[in-house]
């Protein structure tokens, strides 16, 4: 048998991958390819030589730690202010009147017999629609730049100091 190089310490029935018949010869010819970005992931990887398997190679196993991530939904970014409906009584006063006059056309639709989900789906779209046309959007509150041309020219001064100090 000869040496076999792997990346984890195995013993030696778990490097090789192929016997010949009558088990003279055993090698490592079976292997596992990974991408590079993922390399540090994989925690072991070994045979499994009684795994039961017709024929000459034997079952090579790899245990990886995979980190899944959550993707976050950003299309909902700006939603209506409903601290400034609490604030301001004219714009309550609107959001009631609003919602008042579309279920008073929607009760002179026909009243059919409906079920709680078709009542439920007109009611969120009524108090969506209402919130989208009258209440405020929240504002974007854009980031200051930090990095001002007085703090640029103090930062050349202070490289022209160094130089010259050094000298």
């Amino acid at each position: 048998m000869s040496s076999l190089d792997t990346t984890f310490n195995q013993h030696k029935r778990r490097l090789c991958t192929w016997k010949s018949l009558g088990d003279l010869f055993r090698n490592q010819i079976d292997y596992i390819c990974i991408n590079q970005r993922f390399i540090n992931s994989v925690k072991n990887c070994k045979t499994l030589p009684g795994a039961g398997c017709n024929g000459d190679h034997m079952l090579v196993v790899m245990q990886m730690m995979c980190n899944l991530k959550k993707i976050k939904n950003r299309s909902s970014k700006r939603i209506p202010n409903i601290s400034a409906l609490l604030q301001n009584p004219q714009l309550a006063s609107d959001v009631k009147i609003e919602i008042k006059n579309r279920f008073s056309a929607l009760g002179s639709l026909d009243q059919e017999e409906t079920s709680t989900e078709v009542d439920w789906k007109e009611l969120k779209i009524i108090l969506t629609e209402t919130a989208k046309k009258i209440l405020p959007k929240k504002e974007r509150i854009r980031k200051e730049k930090w990095m001002t041309n007085e703090i640029i020219e103090l930062i050349v001064k202070r490289g022209d100091y160094k130089r010259y100090s050094y000298k």
